[in-house]
This record gives structure tokens, sequence and C-alpha cells, in this order.
């Protein structure tokens, strides 16, 4: 039977197979007396499972699930295994000894090893409704995906306006500077109301009075960019309009005439933004988004290594991938921060200014061994967003990567500041060199 959790699950599952089925072929009438069928499984660029992790194949309606059975499998070898990491007899088939039309769906499921909740799917990596005899599973939201526009920025913003760190920050975003013009108070006089009694107990000095009744904050923008450097020119200012003394019995109330001087000063404002940016949130299905740089900069003793995914070829999208790995951090939602920041720079301000978007300064706590991040000249590397069942944690990457692009060469860090670096989108299935996996499916009713 169905929880609370797994009903969600399964119905955002059959809203968004709906979705992208609409058009489809299917039978007008399906009248059939067969109990039991094989479902036999043709994959291509689908990744060895890694380690901790199985495959299951399951079939799912609106009120159930039933699972077929776990398997591993060998890209490399094209093996399908059993949990002991041995060849699968039936390789591919899985049988059923129910009838199959009772069931809508049909998905494959990546599990933990440990700890798995037999009765209910993990994370549902391939999906497709059970509409014909031969059928392909493929990411949900594949083509949402696909059509996603993702760039990435390198410029350094929690150690204030210190630009010779740009180039040690990914920040998945677009990023411009524009001028802009600060109007603020610089100056405060103020003359007495000739007509009232002051009594010579009362001081008045600077902008420190006795028996304040009414007081306004002057507006002041925190400095940013540029204006750091004339910082000095603008201040809090205390504007108030009277002044009572604190013995209304002995003094007569005074009054203050103020008079304020304002200046107008151009300052440099730095614009981090997501434009059209769209991928979706794929959290209802079991998945997170994970952003990552590796480089040759970082010693990957320290960190860790890139998981490549299941592709034939690798050039020219995947070439420098043998240098250190780093995560620049977990999201959901391309439009949000991410989960952690542990290499900001909190010594400058506290709390350091981010972007409301996901990426990382590497710039403190780095681990040991590791110096200027992510970039080095003469060094390459790459910067992409994995897509990773919410259960796996590790120090590399769960082998679906959705967008990946080149690190910045040296003489364009300016740029990639200024501009951003596009990632190219690698959702794709209809390639058979690259791309994300897909499975054939075929039942055969008996």
């Amino acid at each position: 039977m169905f929880t609370c959790s797994k009903m969600l699950l399964l119905g955002t599952l059959t809203v968004c197979i709906l979705a992208f089925a609409i058009g489809c072929d299917q039978p007008d009438d399906v009248v059939t007396l067969d109990s039991s069928a094989y479902v036999t499984l043709n994959p291509e660029r689908l990744p060895s499972n890694p380690e901790g992790t199985m495959y299951e194949l399951w079939v799912a309606n609106e009120t159930d699930t039933l699972s077929l059975g776990q398997f591993g499998y060998d890209y490399d070898a094209s093996n399908f295994l059993t949990n002991s990491n041995t060849d699968r007899p039936e390789e591919g088939t899985f049988f059923i000894g129910v009838d199959i039309d009772e069931y809508d769906a049909v998905f494959v499921s990546v599990e933990p090893t440990l700890n798995d909740d037999e009765t209910s799917p993990a994370s549902i990596m391939l999906l497709d409704l059970i509409a014909n005899p031969t059928i392909e599973l493929v990411v949900p939201l594949t083509d949402s995906l696909w059509a996603a526009t993702l760039r990435f920025n390198l410029k350094s913003t929690s150690d204030g306006i210190d630009a010779s760190n740009d180039g040690r920050s990914i920040w998945f975003s677009n990023f411009r500077t524009t001028t802009e013009a600060l109007v603020d108070t610089t100056t405060v006089t103020w003359t007495l109301d000739s007509g009232a009694y002051v009594p010579d107990t009362i001081i008045i000095h600077d902008t420190s009075v006795v028996g304040i009744t009414a007081i306004v904050i002057d507006s002041v923008l925190e400095p940013i960019g540029s204006l750091d450097a004339i910082d000095s020119l603008w201040r809090d200012i205390i504007r108030f309009d009277s002044v009572i003394s604190i013995d209304s019995t002995d003094y007569y109330p005074t009054t203050l005439q103020l008079t304020y001087t304002t200046a107008s000063a151009d300052f440099t404002a730095e614009r981090f933004s997501q434009d059209d940016f769209e991928i979706p949130n794929l959290q209802a299905f079991g998945w997170k988004y994970k952003g990552w740089v590796v480089s040759d900069a970082i010693p990957g003793a320290a960190v860790g290594n890139m998981t490549l995914p299941a592709w034939r070829f690798l050039s020219p999208i995947i070439e420098d991938f043998d240098g250190g790995l780093m995560t620049t951090g977990v999201f959901y939602n391309i439009g949000l921060p991410d989960n952690d920041n542990p290499f900001l720079d909190t010594l400058f301000r506290n709390p350091p200014r981010t972007p409301q978007f996901p990426g990382e300064d590497f710039l403190t706590n780095l681990p040991a061994g590791l110096g200027t991040m992510p970039y080095l000249p003469g060094n390459g590397g790459h910067v992409f967003i994995s897509l990773e069942p919410e259960f796996y944690s590790d120090s590399t990457n769960f082998p679906l990567i959705a967008y990946i692009g080149d690190m910045a060469p040296f003489g364009m860090i300016v740029d990639a500041r200024d501009l951003g670096f596009q990632l190219k989108g690698m959702t794709y299935t209809n390639d058979a060199f690259r791309g994300y996996p897909i499975i054939t499916v075929t039942i055969d009713k008996f």
C-alpha cells in the first residue's frame, strides 16, 4: 500500500508522464487475457551503478507500485549484474507474474544498498507509460532539462572589492556591472529658535542634544564596489526636528531649525541575475543538482576525482578530467542559493555578501595542499552540474552530467566575470555517443 510520500511521488510521476506522452499513438481498446509477462531492458549510455547503489525496475499505477527486481550494470561490458556484482543469469529480462495491463507506468530507480525501503522507490531515474509493447524510458522532464540555458561567472564576492581573487569563484548566474548615482547627506547645520528660552545647563555640541523627542535615520546605502574607496565621504546622519529639555517644569521647549546638504557620486553596482535560466526542480522524483569544478590546479589526492559519464566518446566535451574535483554545493532551484558555502571569506563581512544563486567562493578553509582554486595559469578543467539521487553523498559526482563547460582561460577571466560562460546541456537522448541514458523496454505477454 502507498505511504503519503509515495502517493505524492507517484502522483507527480503520473502527471509528468502524461505531459510528455500526449500525442503518442495508443490503442483505443486493450483486451487481453494475459496474466504474466517478460520485461526486457536494452540500455544505452546507462552508467555503471556507483558503489553503494543499485538499480531497480518497477511498474506502477495510481494506487500501487510493484518491484520486478534490483540489478547492477557494467557499462564497459554491457552486462547486467546481481547484488553481489556477478553476471545476472537473466541479463536484462525480468518476470512479472500478474497482468501488466493493470499498471500505467514502468520505471527504473536508483536505490541505496543500505537501509533501502523495499516497498518504495528512492530516486526515479528513467520512466515511461506502458502504452505499447515497446517503450522508451527517459529521465523525468528531459525536454525541460534540454531546453534550459545555464551560465557561470568567476566573480569573487565575499572578499569585498578585491578583484585579484576573481577566478577563484564559481557562481551559476550571469554577472554584469552598472554605474549608478548615489545621493546622500554630507553635512547638517542648525540654528536655535530665537524666541525660545535655553538654560545654560543645556549644552548642545556636535549632533548630541538633550531630550530628543523625534529622530529619523537618514537613508544610507551600504558601500558597494568602487564606492568603498570613497566610504569616508558618506556617513550615518541622525535627523531630528525638535529638542525638549528633560525638565519641562523649569525649561521652555527649544526648537532647532535644521539644514541638510546633499551630494551625488557615481558608484559601480554588481548585478548577478538568472535572466531566462530555467531548469526543472526534480526533487519530487528524488533528485538534486550538484555543482562541481574539476581542475589540474586541484590535487586529486586531497579531495577526489571526477566520475565520467557513460559516453562512448568524451572528446571534445570532456578533455581535462584528471585533476582534482571539488563541489560548489547542492541545490534544487537554480534561482536560490545552494545548501552550503564553506569556503567563503567570512572576515571581510559577517555575514558575507554572496549572490542569491548557487555557487561558491573558494577563498578560505580549503583542503590541505590546495592553493589558488579553481584557476591557475596553464591549468585546464571544467565546470559542470550533475544530477544526483537525494540519498547519494560522495566526494565524487554521480555519473549523470547535466551541464558542462570549460574552465575560463586566464585572458578571459574578466569576460567570464562580466558576461558569463555558457554550460552545454548534455541531457539529450538522440546521440549514440553521448548524452543522457535511455532504456528501450520490450514487453512480451503470455
